[in-house]
């Protein structure tokens, strides 16, 4: 049985180049003529990446990404959500922020602004896959403002250095409830009720070398696991 989610306490954000201060109008203006992504935080352009747009992600990382969209994409074929890899942006206007998820599915018609029409609003389910970089921000700043979008159902967090996805699922009709659940085995499978599937890690996971194991950390996992997963 799930649990009501506790929120994980985010280590302090590493150093990271940012342009700015600029307002949300002046950053759609660049984004669309910048050759690199880059997100809208309070005022600040950030490039999007491991640290910096240019170097790009990890093996382990870009591996998950793919396996990610595969999974989405047949196990979503021929329902009516939609899945989408990183290039799409999600605005956030009402938290004065512009994000570019590693996968976001859409359940409802995408809503756009007159302004900017490639930046749809109302998305269902986000996926991101966690780095050093962006972990404190990814479970910080950026859930609480996905919180606050009607539309949003699921939050999900994957480790790309060992099996652990979490799932912060808001019950229909939950309002600012969110139930925590955690798979933290090879041989589990992540349930997203939600969008109507299941991923199992072994597929997420697939031709993904993690380094060597801390028998004290898996232990830590093993634990986290038994406290918040489904029976």
């Amino acid at each position: 049985m799930s649990t009501p989610a506790r929120q994980p306490v985010p280590q302090a954000p590493k150093q990271v180049t940012r342009i700015g201060p600029m307002t949300m109008q002046e950053y759609l203006r660049r984004e669309r003529e910048s050759e690199f992504k880059h997100e809208y935080r309070d005022g600040y352009m950030y490039p999007v990446g491991e640290m910096l747009a240019m170097s790009g992600g990890t093996i382990p990382h870009s591996k998950i990404k793919v396996n990610l969209m595969r999974e989405l994409g047949t196990r979503l074929r021929g329902k009516k959500c939609q899945p989408f890899d990183s290039d799409l942006m999600i605005l956030l206007t009402h938290a004065n922020k512009g994000a570019y998820p590693d996968a976001s599915v859409f359940c409802e018609p995408l809503e756009v602004t007159e302004e900017e029409k490639n930046a749809p609003a109302n998305p269902s389910a986000i996926f991101e896959v966690l780095s050093s970089s962006t972990e404190a921000y990814d479970r910080g700043g950026k859930f609480e403002a996905y919180q606050q979008v009607a539309s949003m159902r699921l939050y999900i967090l994957i480790s790309q250095s060992h099996p652990l996805v979490e799932v912060y699922e808001r019950p229909e009709g939950g309002g600012s409830q969110w139930l925590y659940t955690a798979y933290a085995r090879m041989d589990a499978v992540a349930k997203l009720p939600a969008l109507g599937i299941e991923i199992p890690l072994v597929d997420l996971y697939e031709n993904v070398e993690f380094p060597p194991e801390d028998p004290l950390y898996t232990a830590m996992l093993r634990e986290q696991e038994a406290a918040y997963a489904i029976p």
